[in-house]
């Protein structure tokens, strides 16, 4: 099989990956209070189903979803709601709703209603279990899951996004080695729901372990079959995968399932398991702690543990604290401090010690063309970045700003260190707002 790459970068920096492979798959980490806040990735507010003083288990409901569009959110802890409070987002620096539950330890579990071993529900049931459980994908977009099998559709392959959405993470490959079965589960009631008749795990080949242990659990099987892919930033896109794995790029405004594909990342495969055999919610995630701290290592955490209390249970900042960012060292997402909230997209945080921490100052565009070169999307970041600077909207719809998939690789290659990045996406936004206040 020919895999068709277009741009993409080997980010070097100071910190190993995390792959996995160890006989470690994670280390489980029980906070004593979680922070719960209402509004969740792509999700739209939800409204708060318990009252302070209320007692939770692990399961229970907390935030109703406002619509079809958005998902549940549940407790990952058993223990007391002592607080529902509206309190500043160190990140994005806007208000939100937060509930504060209080752990009392036993990890006692709301009761098991889930459709046993042996079902295949149809899908607009499995689309239905899908969005009551809260799940979304966990592959860093957290779009409901729901939503991409809400309507029928003539797709060709299902792909199992085995691919790290960033350096230096290894959740994803942790997971396919110690829980390939629910991978697995996961894929055959997607691939009945939507009568999918061929599936690949698209996994980067220096996963040694997590493609072994794949191909072990599938064995003869000829509908299932794992594809390693080189490992290439950001092969973990949905576009990317997509084009490597079918030899087809997705159009511009398209999404997958308009060439015939339907993309799910490996832990919502194995969320997808346990929500419809056992009848558990996505509660918790498995994230890379990396980069300067003392104990890098793969946790499973609760959603809405702080970012404080895990990197405490890490051991701490190895050098003297610098910059927290709540992802990878590419698109991850710079907090103001350490009150961050872990959600349910995050399945990584970045340590940078002021060592390791460089500011530069931006310097004029020597027009080397790197930035084009290396841009998955086949986009001109220069000449989009001039447009932005100087507001001209028309032109940057013209270039395509809308299909800039915010990866960081121009920015990385720059040697005039400008945001470029960070400036289209700012300029993306822009235009979506005016668009949107026209209407």
């Amino acid at each position: 099989m020919r895999i068709e790459i277009v741009g993409g970068i080997h980010p070097q920096t100071p910190w190993n990956d995390i792959t996995g492979g160890d006989g470690m798959p994670w280390v489980d980490f029980r906070p004593t209070t979680v922070y719960i806040p209402m509004c969740q990735g792509e999700n739209d507010e939800c409204t708060p189903k318990v009252a302070v003083r209320d007692r939770v288990r692990v399961g229970t409901l907390v935030g109703e979803a406002p619509d079809k569009k958005s998902v549940n959110i549940h407790s990952g802890i058993s223990g007391t709601v002592v607080a529902i409070v509206d309190q500043e987002n160190p990140i994005s620096g806007n208000e939100e709703k937060l509930i504060v539950i209080e752990n009392d330890g036993t990890d006692e579990a709301e009761p098991d209603d889930g459709l046993g071993a042996d079902a295949t529900p149809d899908r607009e049931t499995l689309s239905g279990i899908l969005q009551d459980k809260g799940l979304v994908g966990m592959g860093g977009a957290a779009f409901p899951s729901h939503g991409k099998i809400a309507k029928d559709a003539d797709l060709d392959i299902l792909i199992a996004n085995g691919c790290e959405c960033e350096p230096h993470l290894g959740a994803d490959a942790t997971l396919m080695e110690a829980r390939g079965e629910a991978v697995l589960d996961g894929i055959r009631l997607v691939s009945h729901a939507m009568k999918i008749g061929k599936t690949v795990i698209a996994i980067e080949d220096d996963k040694p372990a997590a493609i072994a242990r794949m191909r072990d659990l599938i064995g003869p099987r000829t509908d299932v079959r794992v594809v390693p892919v080189p490992k290439n930033y950001p092969m973990g896109g949905e576009k990317q995968v997509v084009l490597a794995m079918t030899g087809q790029e997705i159009p511009s405004g398209k999404l997958p399932s308009d060439v015939g594909a339907l993309v799910y990342n490996v832990a919502t495969l194995a969320a997808i398991s346990d929500a419809v055999r056992h009848g558990r919610p996505l509660t918790h995630r498995i994230a890379s702690v990396i980069g300067d701290v003392a104990v890098p290592q793969n946790i499973r955490f609760p959603i809405g543990s702080r970012v404080g209390e895990v990197i405490a249970f890490c051991g701490g900042w190895s050098g003297t604290p610098g910059r927290l960012v709540l992802g990878g060292p590419m698109m991850g997402k710079t907090s103001a401090s350490e009150d961050a909230i872990l959600l349910k997209e995050d399945n990584g945080s970045l340590l940078i010690n002021t060592d390791h921490h460089l500011f530069r100052d931006e310097r004029p565009c020597i027009r080397c063309n790197r930035c084009s070169q290396v841009c998955p999307m086949r986009l001109m970041p220069q000449f989009l970045d001039r447009a932005a600077r100087r507001e001209k909207w028309e032109e940057c719809k013209r270039l395509k700003v809308k299909s800039c998939i915010n990866c960081g690789c121009c920015t990385y290659v720059c040697p005039a260190y400008i945001p470029l990045a960070a400036n289209i996406t700012k300029a993306g936004k822009t235009i979506k707002k005016m668009a949107k206040d026209k209407k």
